[in-house]
């Protein structure tokens, strides 16, 4: 690389990168792989995602400039933990034996259906002028 003239240690590790992103896809990993992380910079690489605990950091700074708004905020909140719960217990159950249903309700569909609501549904009065998240 030097002879490229590429010398910073910073671009050198871009280069690298880019080069090993490179190799792993053509052996077939996903070119749209997410990336879990904790916001930090190294980790802004692919499509990224915060971890849950993380994006309701986020939420949690929020200040809320009257009570309505911070009521409003704690609800949001609180069902954005509920569903976290909700994922976390569907993750803990196995999946059901070959040839056997499930003694369970769908939890993949119900924890999609309360996303969709949270995100994309009616906001609580204190928010309602805030523009949605997608």
């Amino acid at each position: 690389m030097a002879q490229q003239g590429i010398t910073d240690p910073r671009h050198l590790r871009l280069v690298t990168e880019g080069a090993l992103f490179r190799s792993v896809v053509e052996r077939g990993v996903a070119p749209d792989l997410a990336i879990l992380s904790d916001d930090a910079g190294r980790f802004d690489v692919l499509t990224h995602a915060l971890c849950r605990i993380h994006a309701e950091r986020v939420l949690a700074t929020l200040p809320g400039c009257n009570e309505p708004q911070r009521e409003a905020l704690a609800s949001v909140r609180s069902a954005l933990w509920a569903i976290y719960d909700a994922l976390k217990a569907y993750t803990e159950v196995p999946p059901p034996r070959p040839g056997h249903t499930a003694d369970v309700p769908d939890q993949e569909a119900t924890c999609a259906r309360r996303v969709a609501r949270l995100f994309h549904g009616k906001r609580p009065g204190a928010l309602a002028h805030r523009p949605k998240i997608h």
